[in-house]
């Protein structure tokens, strides 16, 4: 689901700019498939909460991407 690099720039907590619009793009390829699971109405509350949840427990967005691939362990943001 996404594609990234590591940006220098970013911390727990406070990643760069630049992973935070790569993350939200990445959010927005799935926009069909997240707004069957959430409504139209709640996606972008659900892709908010999740941005802020995976940049306060990830490092960097190449780091989540590691511990999240494949979804088995996105229960975790929950």
């Amino acid at each position: 689901m996404f594609l990234c690099y590591s940006c220098n720039g970013s911390t727990k907590g406070n990643w760069s700019d630049e992973e935070k619009t790569q993350l939200r793009s990445q959010f927005e390829k799935q926009r069909s498939q997240l707004d069957k699971i959430f409504g139209k109405e709640n996606t972008n509350k659900w892709v908010d909460c999740a941005m802020l949840k995976m940049e306060n427990q990830f490092k960097n967005l190449d780091a989540a991407v590691k511990d999240l691939k494949g979804g088995e362990n996105w229960s975790r943001l929950h």
